[in-house]
C-alpha cells in the first residue's frame, strides 16, 4: 500500500484567534482529484490554506508527499486581479518559475508538463483565454 500523498489527523485550523475546524482527518492518495464542498463560511478555504502552509495549523498533525510540499493554492477569483493581463496559461506557467528561474525560457519539457496540467484540469481549451474572462 502506498502512503497518502496528504493525511490529516485531527486537524484543527483557523485564524485571527478563531478556529474554524475542528477534527479533521482524511488520506488522499496520490493522484487523487478531491473537491472540497460546504456552506459560505464553512471553513473550505481555511482549509485549503493550511495545507498549503499560508496559515498555520493550531493543532493536530499534517503530513504531505515531497511533492505535496512544492504545490501552490491557487485563490478564488474574488483573491485575483481579474485585469491582470495574463492568458490561463501564463497563469499556470507562473507556478513553475520559481523552478525555472524568473528570466528563463520555458523549455519543451516544463511546456509539456503545463499542458498536462490543463489537459488534466479541463482546461486545455481555455489556455489561450484571459484569465479575466473566465467566471470564478
Amino acid at each position: 500500500m502506498t502512503a497518502a500523498a496528504l493525511s490529516l489527523s485531527d486537524l484543527v485550523a483557523g485564524h485571527d484567534g478563531h478556529v474554524s475546524l475542528r477534527e479533521v482527518t482524511l488520506a488522499v492518495p496520490a493522484g487523487a482529484r478531491v473537491a472540497v464542498i460546504g456552506a459560505n463560511g464553512a471553513g473550505k478555504s481555511t482549509l485549503l490554506k493550511t495545507i498549503a502552509g499560508e496559515l498555520p495549523a493550531l493543532g493536530g498533525q499534517m503530513r504531505r508527499c515531497e511533492t505535496c510540499a512544492r504545490m501552490g493554492y491557487l485563490p478564488q477569483s474574488a483573491t485575483v486581479d481579474r485585469r491582470f493581463p495574463v492568458s490561463v496559461y501564463e497563469f499556470v506557467a507562473m507556478g513553475v518559475w520559481n523552478h525555472v528561474g524568473l528570466f528563463r525560457r520555458l523549455g519543451p519539457a516544463v511546456r509539456q508538463r503545463i499542458d498536462a496540467a490543463l489537459d488534466k484540469t479541463g482546461l486545455a481549451a481555455l489556455a489561450r483565454r484571459p484569465i479575466g474572462a473566465l467566471s470564478g
